[in-house]
Parts: C-alpha cells; sequence; structure tokens
C-alpha cells in the first residue's frame, strides 16, 4: 500500500497539490505525504521510519507519527487522497 500510495505521490502531485496518505489504528495516527519514503534497509526489507536519517533506531518525527493517547480505534482506516487532473481521466461507458 506505502508503494502504491509512493508511485501515485510521485505521478500525480503537480507541485501545487499534493497526494496525502492517513493510516489511524489504534491509538496512532501516520501521515505520509511524500516527505518520507521506503528505503532499502540491511536486512533485505524496505523500511520507513518518519525521521531524516530514516533510522528506526531513532523516534519519528511527531508531525507524521502521532499518539492519539486515551482515543483509541478498534481497527484500521486507510485513507487516500490526490487529485486527478481531468486529462488523466477518461470516460467509461455507461
Amino acid at each position: 500500500m506505502i508503494e502504491f500510495f509512493e508511485k501515485m505521490h510521485n505521478e500525480y502531485s503537480d507541485g501545487k497539490t499534493h497526494a496525502n496518505m492517513s493510516i489511524m489504528s489504534g491509538n496512532t495516527h501516520i501521515l505520509f505525504d511524500g516527505t518520507h519514503t521506503l528505503t532499502d534497509h540491511e536486512n533485505g526489507r524496505k523500511v520507513i521510519a518518519f525521521n531524516s536519517d530514516n533510522d528506526l533506531k531513532q523516534p519519528p518525527d511527531p508531525d507524521y507519527v502521532k499518539n492519539l493517547g486515551k482515543v483509541h480505534f478498534p481497527g484500521t482506516i486507510i485513507s487516500i487522497k490526490f487529485r486527478l487532473d481531468k486529462t488523466q481521466t477518461t470516460k467509461v461507458a455507461a
């Protein structure tokens, strides 16, 4: 899902309008806006640590990963928002 979002962000962000993705689960909210991206980690997996060094041993940037305190959502919500230009879409026949 993160790779899909990054692809959409790279293809459809035009410098003025950016794609955003949010994940809320339990008492955690994570914001993706293209600032932090997946990179290959030494263990062979892709990592996004939400800090300038993309280091899992460092805390994430609180602007992107937030603890909601006592608020708890008993599941997971994923929301993606991006702008599609009319020239990038086609009409579907009814």
